[in-house]
């Protein structure tokens, strides 16, 4: 009896890890600090971690159609933003979390410490970016 019990615990345990990372690879919207749609990007797991892809720049009001990395560091220094990878290194914290990531900022350039929370959902991504003592949070919506 208590091996069955075991059993059924572990295998809960399991899937609602494996629900919770399956729910953060796909695509997702993202939202620009006016909680406009900016991009829609592809998260990806390799060897563990995660990472996200920008598959296609949105249009919007002061951005160009196909825009570079102007303020980029090194090798994304005058890429094309689509294409590029903009967040990488998110290591599973616990159910519905991730943690030690980076995240590159086209805007400004900077790379940034990156947090990330799913929803009960699944829906909604929170990612808490943070420079030192500075920290902002962004939304991605999960794309259908």
């Amino acid at each position: 009896m208590l091996k069955k019990f075991l059993a059924l615990t572990f295998s809960i345990i399991f899937s609602s890890m494996t629900f919770a990372e399956s729910s953060l690879t796909g695509n997702w919207i993202t939202l620009n600090e006016k909680n406009q749609k900016s991009s829609i990007v592809e998260v990806y797991e390799q060897n563990g971690k995660f990472s996200a892809k920008v598959l296609e720049v949105l249009p919007q009001k002061g951005v160009k159609k196909n825009p570079i990395c102007k303020k980029c560091p090194g090798d994304f220094k005058n890429k094309p933003i689509k294409g590029l990878v903009l967040l990488w290194g998110l290591s599973p914290a616990d159910n519905n979390s991730w943690e030690n990531g980076k995240a590159l900022d086209p805007k400004t350039g900077k790379i940034l410490n990156t947090k990330a929370t799913l929803s009960t959902d699944g829906k909604t991504l929170k990612l808490k970016h943070s420079l030192g003592f500075f920290s902002t949070t962004r939304t991605w919506l999960k794309s259908n």
